[in-house]
């Protein structure tokens, strides 16, 4: 396989792991339950990984710890930031006013933003590391 449709697949196990393997009920529970959270970040590794073994041969358990690993911390980065973003409009929508109710979300956003770019940052890291 060469360079871009490396890329190319990785990316797609990404959003496979991210989003199609995530349901509706995981990602609303997994900011309640550490044991959601690990199902989550296996299946989102086990997407990363059968990409790099397919590629790569990828032995030993660093980089499944590493994809299993920054997979948890940035969750949970992502929880604690929308969880900020909303402690910042903490009123209920009927008593907002319009700059209020505008700025909440304004700033919406800004975790799932954040959340993506680290991803793609520890994605970046495997590629270059890879290729």
């Amino acid at each position: 396989m060469s360079f871009y449709p490396f890329i190319l697949t990785i990316i797609f196990a990404h959003f496979v792991g991210d989003y199609v393997f995530q349901s509706g009920w995981m990602s609303k529970e997994k900011k309640n339950s550490w044991w959601i959270m690990v199902a989550h970040c296996v299946l989102y590794a086990g997407c990363i990984l059968s990409v790099l073994i397919k590629r790569c041969n990828v032995t030993g358990w660093e980089i499944p710890l590493v994809i299993f690993s920054s997979h948890w911390c940035i969750d949970n980065f992502k929880m604690y930031l929308r969880k900020w973003v909303e402690s910042k409009y903490n009123k209920p929508t009927a008593q907002m006013n319009y700059i209020e109710y505008n700025a909440r979300d304004k700033w919406n956003w800004l975790p799932t933003f954040a959340d993506q770019l680290l991803h793609f940052a520890v994605l970046l890291f495997l590629i270059i590391k890879f290729s």
